[in-house]
């Protein structure tokens, strides 16, 4: 079967969803001597993603060990089979390759490349979060390229996880600030976006006994959306404002889980894990 032709039918295969026989196609093909280079290693990969989807990554990485050249596609292939096998030191150090490769693949144009390349890098940063390893995380997203809205946010978060509220608390200030300067603030998923830095702010401020800047973070979040965290938030506001007011507290965390989904609610009651809202969370 030439060339062309094999790889279309497996592509076809691969379509309708019918691995096996795309797999076939594709072994059949690679048993023919004459291939080229290109044309072996082009049906490599593209067993190698079947193999994968099929729950053989040991096969699937075969496959990409027996490439004649590497590009940073097939690194970034190789960490993603790494996390399938749940070996995420793996599979961040594959990342990592592809992140600085120099060995680019066929992309189209340059902006294709810039895609690659953060799509790459926001994955290192994801899988670094999950190993746990939060802190490298938090130096690769120090240079200034990724003091931006997204980067700050995503660091934000990094820091909350940690327990460093100060340093949380800077992060979505200043992503709060590149929003409000780049973007239409009229504009409701703006606004929307406005409200959750807002929101994230205050619990901040209020971990960091700041109240009354917590206050005013809440009232910029309400005015740009409306959500039953920043309710719930007022609640454990109150409770530490007023702690002789258990019933107004309840009263607003109350308010605040009846409107809010199943999901929604499970996420609000986390807070009250503090140890100083023990006798908040006995009444709710």
């Amino acid at each position: 079967m030439t060339t062309p032709h094999a790889l279309k039918r497996a592509e076809s295969f691969i379509f309708a969803g019918e691995l096996a026989d795309a797999h076939e196609t594709l072994t059949t093909y690679l048993d023919d001597l004459a291939l080229s280079a290109d044309e072996r290693d082009t049906a490599l990969r593209t067993r190698a993603a079947v193999r994968m989807h099929m729950g053989q990554m040991m096969d699937a990485r075969a496959d990409l060990d027996a490439l004649s050249v590497h590009y940073d596609a097939d690194d970034f292939q190789r960490s993603l089979i790494a996390e399938r096998e749940g070996d995420l030191n793996a599979a961040i150090s594959a990342a990592m390759t592809a992140w600085q490769s120099h060995n680019r693949y066929y992309w189209r144009d340059e902006r294709e490349v810039r895609r690659f390349i953060d799509r790459t890098f926001e994955r290192i940063i994801r899988l670094l979060i999950a190993a746990g390893r939060t802190i490298q995380a938090d130096v690769l997203l120090s240079p200034s390229q990724y003091q931006t809205l997204g980067w700050l946010h995503m660091r934000a978060d990094i820091a909350a996880d940690d327990g460093r509220h100060d340093d949380a608390l800077t992060y979505y200030t200043s992503a709060w600030r590149d929003l409000d300067a780049r973007l239409d603030a009229a504009d409701p998923l703006v606004r929307n976006q406005r409200g959750a830095l807002q929101l994230k702010r205050a619990r901040c401020l209020r971990i960091l006994k700041r109240p009354a800047d917590a206050s005013a973070a809440l009232d910029v979040a309400a005015a740009d959306m409306d959500d039953p965290a920043v309710g719930f938030e007022r609640g454990l506001l109150h409770f530490d404002l007023q702690p002789d007011d258990l019933d107004g507290a309840i009263a607003l965390c109350r308010a605040a889980l009846e409107s809010a989904s199943p999901a929604v609610v499970a996420a609000l009651r986390e807070s009250l894990a503090d140890a100083r809202y023990t006798t908040l969370a006995a009444r709710l």
